[in-house]
């Protein structure tokens, strides 16, 4: 709804991502010409504060708050909460022994010359 995607999001032309500015109509799409700060828009006639984040919680510094159309500290409430849903853990024995190989290589010799002198 509110983020940027491959297209301007006030005239509708393809944009590719490293675009400061849109080619077509000139709109600013990262602030103050720096490639990292994406300059979200509002696509419809809501304001990006009432689908924010930072507007939830009330962690909020934006002066145009809480009718803000633009915003580059825009975090999307939607979004936020699908990559905070619990994942179940992936445990992998293989990237494990990769890991912990060399005291489990110590450990397995330990073993062996204790059961060797055990046995003799």
């Amino acid at each position: 709804m509110a983020h940027l995607s491959s297209s301007c999001p006030k005239c509708g032309k393809s944009i590719r991502p490293q675009d400061l500015h849109c080619p077509s109509c000139l709109t600013p799409l990262k602030a103050h010409g720096h490639p990292g700060i994406t300059i979200h828009y509002a696509q419809d006639n809501e304001p990006l504060c009432l689908t924010c984040e930072l507007h939830a919680d009330n962690s909020c510094s934006q002066a145009k708050r809480p009718n803000a159309r633009d915003c580059t500290l825009y975090l999307d409430r939607e979004q936020l909460a699908e990559a905070m849903a619990p994942q179940r853990p992936s445990f992998r024995w293989r990237s494990w022994a990769r890991r912990y190989s060399t005291p489990l290589l110590l450990g397995s010799l330990v073993l062996l010359a204790l059961v060797v002198s055990l046995l003799s």
